[in-house]
């Protein structure tokens, strides 16, 4: 069995009690989105593929 003071059940204790309503308010934004079916794809030039 294990001790009931270990770190682990500590930490458990500090989960249950958490307060979510202390939490700021944030907004994700995606630094890199994949690019859509309807945009084109970005070619960048190389020794084969520009005039």
């Amino acid at each position: 069995t294990k001790d009931p003071a270990t770190p682990s059940s500590h930490y458990f204790a500090e989960i249950e009690t958490f307060d979510k309503t202390k939490l700021k308010k944030t907004e994700t934004r995606e630094k890199n989105p994949l690019p859509t079916k309807e945009k084109k794809p970005i070619i960048i030039p190389t020794k084969g593929n520009f005039p």
